[in-house]
C-alpha cells in the first residue's frame, strides 16, 4: 500500500512538472508571437500615418527618415549617401521602414557616378609619366582621332589587349594641321577629342602633344609596347627603334576596311 501511494505521488509530481514546462513554453512563445504581431501592426500604423502626411514632406525629411531606417536595419552608412528621390504618388505612399524593407521606395544611389567621370584620364605629359610608373605593362599608340569611328575603336581595343594599360597620344590642333590633312581639319577641337577618347573603356590615359611626332612623349613615357595601324611601314613608325631599344615590342594592327575620318567627311559633304 505504501509503495502504491509513493508511486502515485511520483507520477503526480512528474505530471505537474511536465505541465509547468508546457505552460512556460506556451507563455514564452506566446510573448514572442505577440511581440511580432505588435511590431507588425505598429508598422502598418506607421505606414498609414505616413501615407496621410507624405504629400507634405520635403525631400530633406524623407532623406532623414530613410537614413534613420538604414541605421535601424544596420546597413552601412554609405547605403544612404547621395539618394535621389523620385517624387510621385506611388513613391509618396511608400515612405518609411516597411516600404524600404519591401523595396518599393523608388530611390537611386549616385555613388557610382564619380566612377563614370572619365575626365581624369586626360593627363599632362608629366602627370602621365608619374602615372605610368605605377602601371604594369604599358601600351602606347597615337593619332589625331578627329571623328571617332569603328576603325579607331578596333585599333584601341587591339592595342589595349597587348598590355595592362593603354596610353593614347593625341595631336593638338596645331600639330594636326601640320599633318596636311586639309584646311578644315581637325573638325573636332583637341580638348574634345581627348575627352572622347578618355570615355572609352579601352583607354586608360590620354596625353595631348604639340610636336609633329610623338617621339618626345614616347621617350618620356617609355612604353613596353608601341602600336600603330598596319598602313604604316615598319620604318615609318615613330619611336619604334627606341621602344625596341629598351626591350619593348612594336605591333602593327590591321585596319578596318573602309573606315576612316577622311571617308566619313567625304560622305558627309556629299550629303
Amino acid at each position: 500500500m505504501v509503495r502504491f501511494l509513493t508511486s502515485r505521488r511520483g507520477a503526480s509530481s512528474s505530471g505537474c512538472l511536465l505541465s509547468l514546462l508546457i505552460l512556460v513554453a506556451v507563455l514564452y512563445y506566446g510573448v514572442n508571437i505577440g511581440e511580432v504581431y505588435f511590431r507588425y501592426y505598429r508598422l502598418l500604423d506607421e505606414m498609414q500615418t505616413e501615407t496621410r502626411i507624405a504629400s507634405g514632406l520635403d525631400d530633406g525629411t524623407i532623406r532623414r527618415r530613410i537614413q534613420a531606417a538604414i541605421e535601424e536595419i544596420g546597413l552601412p552608412q554609405e547605403a544612404g549617401s547621395n539618394l535621389v528621390i523620385r517624387r510621385n504618388r506611388d513613391t509618396l505612399r511608400r515612405i518609411g521602414l516597411a516600404a524600404l524593407l519591401q523595396s518599393h521606395l523608388l530611390v537611386e544611389s549616385q555613388s557610382h557616378a564619380a566612377a563614370l567621370n572619365t575626365a581624369a584620364k586626360v593627363r599632362t605629359p608629366e602627370a602621365a609619366a608619374s602615372w605610368r610608373a605605377t602601371q604594369g605593362r604599358v601600351v602606347f599608340t597615337n593619332g589625331v582621332f578627329d571623328l571617332l569611328h569603328t576603325g579607331h575603336v578596333a585599333l584601341l581595343e587591339a592595342a589595349r589587349a597587348e598590355g595592362d594599360a593603354l596610353i593614347v597620344g593625341v595631336n593638338r590642333d596645331a600639330s594636326a594641321r601640320r599633318l596636311g590633312k586639309g584646311p578644315d581639319r581637325p573638325v573636332v577641337a583637341e580638348a574634345e577629342r581627348a575627352r572622347l577618347l578618355a570615355a572609352l573603356a579601352a583607354v586608360d590615359c590620354v596625353v595631348l602633344f604639340d610636336e609633329d611626332t610623338p617621339l618626345a612623349l614616347i621617350r618620356l613615357l617609355r612604353p613596353d609596347v608601341l602600336v600603330k595601324g598596319a598602313d604604316y611601314t615598319r620604318d615609318a613608325i615613330v619611336g619604334a627603334k627606341d621602344v625596341e631599344g629598351w626591350g619593348g615590342r612594336v605591333v602593327q594592327v590591321p585596319l578596318v576596311k573602309d573606315k576612316s575620318t577622311t571617308g566619313l567627311l567625304e560622305r558627309l559633304r556629299r550629303g
